[in-house]
């Protein structure tokens, strides 16, 4: 059964799976694909496709579902983009320009570190906010601060209502005019109070990886033995309730050396206006 699987990069690691029971012959990361155009020409040549949903409006609609749907005549097997920000309910992205910024293993901002570090600031001593704040503080200081204030919470509001989001996302996916074939969000609903399923909010654990796999293959009635996949997720990590391990790509630091590490970056390497324009929005 000739295979392809559609998706983020969260495709990669269900793909390391698959592929013992399945002749899986390409796997598409849409941020990563640079001609799709040739395999929309060719996808009745598959027997199978796997896909994640993909909307209309990511890069001006070249991966969308109801693009390939209207073409494809084998069988299809739509699964969720896994998202959850229960750990993380403030994770994002730090933009400077309208460019994102993801320098030295830096990709993912919590709101809660940054409102931290502003609120030590001494604004009486500011004279550009274009500068990074080494040129004006201390950072040993607000590192003192830092490790005395900033822990890991549980926001359990933030976990039921990312869950009941992707609820509604299994049964609303981008063009494909049904349910998802195989649902996760049960899977997290009862695990994620007891063991890492995310490591950020678009970065499921292997955990999550494993039972979507598993998940698959029971649909298609497909004998498996027990699954493994390494954590190739695993780049970045903030401290969590349940797991308070940290991580910055793919090193693994202990709690102060990742505060550390962050502090650097924003007093180093970010402009003041950028991190007040963030925490304004």
């Amino acid at each position: 059964m000739k295979t392809a699987l559609i998706g983020s990069c969260q495709m990669e690691g269900i793909c390391s799976m698959l592929k013992d029971y399945i002749d899986i012959q390409r796997t598409i990361v849409v941020h990563k694909e640079q001609n799709y155009g040739s395999f929309l020409d060719k996808c009745n040549d598959y027997d199978l496709i796997i896909s994640q949903p993909i909307s209309d409006k990511f890069r001006d609609g070249e991966f969308a579902t109801e693009k390939i749907l209207k073409i494809y005549k084998g069988k299809f097997i739509m699964i969720p983009y896994v998202y959850f920000k229960g750990y993380f309910p403030e994770l994002t992205y730090l933009y400077s320009d309208g460019k994102k910024i993801d320098k030295y293993g830096i990709v993912y901002h919590d709101m809660r570190m940054i409102r931290k570090i502003l609120n030590c600031v001494d604004f009486t001593k500011i004279d550009d906010y274009d500068k990074p704040l080494s040129k004006s503080h201390d950072m040993a200081t607000h590192l003192r601060y830092l490790v005395k204030d900033y822990h890991a919470e549980l926001n359990k509001d933030a976990c039921s209502e990312s869950i009941n989001v992707l609820e509604f996302r299994e049964l609303n996916p981008y063009g494909y005019g049904k349910p998802v074939d195989v649902k996760i969000s049960d899977y997290i609903r009862n695990n994620f109070y007891k063991t890492q399923l995310f490591h950020t909010m678009n970065h499921p654990s292997s955990k999550i990886l494993i039972e979507m796999a598993h998940r698959i293959l029971t649909k298609l009635g497909i004998k498996h033995k027990d699954l493994h996949c390494k954590d190739i997720l695993l780049s970045t990590k903030f401290p969590s309730f349940v797991d308070k391990s940290c991580y910055i790509d793919h090193e693994k630091y202990t709690r102060v050396q990742f505060l550390q590490k962050y502090l650097e970056f924003y007093f180093h390497h970010v402009k003041l206006s950028t991190l007040l324009k963030l925490y304004i929005k």
